[in-house]
């Protein structure tokens, strides 16, 4: 799952549904899209570490998050907080 802006695109274009009638779907099923940004940030860094790539710093995972992912700043800034400092580069890649 992606973010709640990324799924309202996928909703829009897929199905045909309005950005008001996609947003109410999602916010109907009560989605803590604060779980889902926690767990997909991990996921990379869990890919990152399986593939031997060097773990991104915070702010690089932060960009990648609402850049590509379509996080809002405040839900990637919460999850790249939540982890623990050890898991993250000290090199932007």
């Amino acid at each position: 799952m992606t973010s709640k802006s990324k799924t309202i695109e996928r909703l829009s274009k897929s199905r045909g549904y309005s950005a008001d009638s996609a947003a109410r779907i999602l916010d109907s099923l009560q989605i803590d899209w604060k779980k889902i940004v926690l767990v997909r940030t991990e996921e990379y860094l869990i890919w990152d570490e399986a593939d031997e790539q060097p773990a991104p710093t915070k702010e690089a995972m932060f960009e990648f998050l609402c850049k590509d992912l379509g996080f809002s700043e405040y839900e990637a800034r919460w999850a790249v907080e939540q982890i623990s400092e050890s898991r993250w580069g000290t090199e932007d890649l």
